[in-house]
């Protein structure tokens, strides 16, 4: 009786952590790119492989169908599709996508809105599917929210799939199962696209070839840019600062953030965390410049929940907004206007960063940094704690 206690114990302890410390793990190899999502964080390996970590309760991370655990706490291996190479990655809330050497789209994770784009509304896949995409359709991009699914192919069109919000073929479809144009104006090519929001606030960007930012979608806080609070049911024109030409775009909760071709950065929509940069808390619904300490000079930006990341040319991470700090009394969470230098161990400099609720950096060896929320894991360091400042993660 004792021995089957002693068992029961343990059994509980990981039902309570959700993720049992029995659970194995591989080393972490050097990593080509990393992606953070709310509550889980995707990451590409230099061979083209998926990694996992956090939040799995709908099979986002791709690691195939078991009971338990369903978060985890260290990076676990995708299971690939047999002979595919992935390049790019995407996550949102319960669901992951990703973009094969062949330019076709995967999905994984919640399907009720058939956001995975397979053609159904079969929920709960846990390893990558392959997403219906038309003949003759190669996808360039992708990216993710709550409820669907974006994509950008060769000529520059948009693709969605799932939820049919706004910006789509206005056929009475709610639910769309598989990739549908959206009604892009005539004459416009797309660069990139981004996707933003929460479950019942979800928005869409994209920047087209000569650096001009459209957006659709819902629009509470300013966040299609336009100028105004109103939502647009296919893309328009975003209110561009004079003589500024954007080369990235990154949608947040309910805020933007752009970088132009000089090295600054502009934000707009809600200011409630102070996460445009200023202190107003005010809605702001076109760009405003944030500032930036006197000869920094940003290469991308990152737009999170409520915080915002930049990322300068000498590969140093800036927070504002809603940002968690460590400090005497542990990790705390801060909320500033004042872009804040990221303390990072000493050498360490980063080629890439993106922020949800929590940050994932890489550093120029390939390596994997993480800081932020904690709730399940999705800094894979192992623990279940938040942090202020930067550990790798793996083991």
């Amino acid at each position: 009786m004792r021995r089957w206690a002693s068992i029961a114990s343990v059994l509980g302890s990981c039902l309570l952590l959700v993720a049992c410390p029995f659970v194995e793990s591989p080393p972490l190899p050097p990593l080509a790119s990393v992606v953070p999502g709310p509550g889980h964080s995707l990451a590409l390996d230099e061979a083209g492989h998926g990694w996992a970590w956090g939040h799995d309760w709908d099979g986002q991370l791709g690691v195939g169908g078991s009971v338990f655990p369903k978060h985890r706490v260290l990076p676990t291996a995708v299971r690939m599709p047999r002979g595919v190479r992935f390049t790019r990655l995407a996550a949102a809330s319960s669901h992951s996508l990703a973009l094969d050497q062949e330019g076709n789209a995967w999905a994984w994770g919640s399907n009720l809105l058939g956001q995975l784009g397979d053609g159904t509304t079969r929920d709960g896949r846990t390893t990558p599917v392959r997403v219906a995409a038309p003949a003759g359709v190669v996808f360039t991009a992708i990216a993710a929210t709550a409820s669907y699914s974006l994509a950008l192919d060769q000529h520059g069109a948009a693709w969605a799939w799932g939820a049919n919000d706004d910006g789509w073929p206005d056929d009475g479809a709610w639910v769309r199962r598989a990739p549908a144009l959206v009604s892009v104006p005539v004459g416009v090519t797309f660069a990139s696209v981004a996707a933003g929001g929460g479950t019942m606030a979800t928005f869409s960007l994209a920047l087209d070839q000569a650096g001009n930012a459209w957006a659709w979608g819902r629009n509470t806080c300013g966040q299609l840019g336009d100028g105004s609070f109103e939502p647009q049911d296919a893309p328009a024109p975003v209110t561009m600062p004079a003589d500024a030409s954007f080369t990235m775009l990154s949608a947040g909760a309910d805020h933007v953030l752009a970088l132009d071709e000089d090295g600054n950065a502009w934000a707009w929509g809600c200011n409630d965390a102070l996460q445009l940069g200023h202190d107003d808390v005010a809605r702001h619904p076109e760009p405003v410049a944030v500032t930036m300490p006197e000869g920094v000079s940003l290469v991308s930006v990152s737009a999170g929940e409520q915080s915002s990341l930049a990322l300068d040319d000498l590969g140093r991470a800036w927070q504002w907004g809603r940002i968690y700090q460590d400090g005497p009394a542990g990790t705390t969470v801060d909320t500033t206007g004042t872009p804040v230098l990221v303390d990072v161990p000493t050498g360490v400099g980063f080629v890439a960063a993106a922020a949800t609720g929590h940050v994932l950096a890489l550093d120029g060896e390939g390596t994997a940094w993480s800081w932020g929320n904690n709730l399940f894991g999705q800094l894979g360091d192992g623990s279940l704690f938040p942090r202020g400042t930067p550990a790798r993660v793996g083991r």
